[in-house]
């Protein structure tokens, strides 16, 4: 495991998280840790929402369609953007950016780690960017159609 990688995620995405909330929507900094519901999202988003995701995106992906894909930063880079144009739904620039950035992340984990690496990065990052607040932006609730 690469445990400095995940420290290093964990710090830059609360940095990020707490950045982007602060000039966004202040008054959810935070709000999660009064809600009560921060232990049942540290336990559960890891496994029914991460390990989904990377096993699709990860060794789904990776090995279904190896052949087509460049080799290195390219398929990196494909890959991170699929994970974000998955994420679209939620109709934000901020998800957006943030997904394509951590399926960056995820996937190059993946490619040089393995599988238990990506899926640790993206359940730590989940779980900081719930703790911060930033779960207003994730939530399903948020989905509405744009026209």
């Amino acid at each position: 495991m690469p445990w400095l990688e995940v420290l290093g995620l964990s710090f830059a995405t609360l940095l990020a998280g707490t950045a982007i909330l602060y000039v966004t929507y202040p008054e959810r900094l935070f709000a999660m840790l009064r809600s009560g519901m921060l232990p049942l999202i540290w336990v559960f988003y890891p496994i029914l929402s991460a390990l989904p995701q990377e096993l699709i995106f990860r060794p789904l992906f990776f090995h279904r369609y190896a052949s087509l894909l460049p080799s290195g930063q390219g398929a990196i880079a494909i890959n991170a953007a699929i994970f974000s144009f998955a994420h679209l739904m939620y109709w934000s620039s901020v998800v957006a950016v943030m997904t394509f950035v951590g399926g960056w992340i995820f996937a190059r984990a993946y490619l040089r780690h393995g599988f238990p690496a990506a899926w640790m990065l993206h359940a730590v990052a989940g779980n900081i960017l719930f703790t911060v607040g930033m779960g207003a932006y994730f939530y399903t609730g948020n989905v509405v159609r744009p026209f």
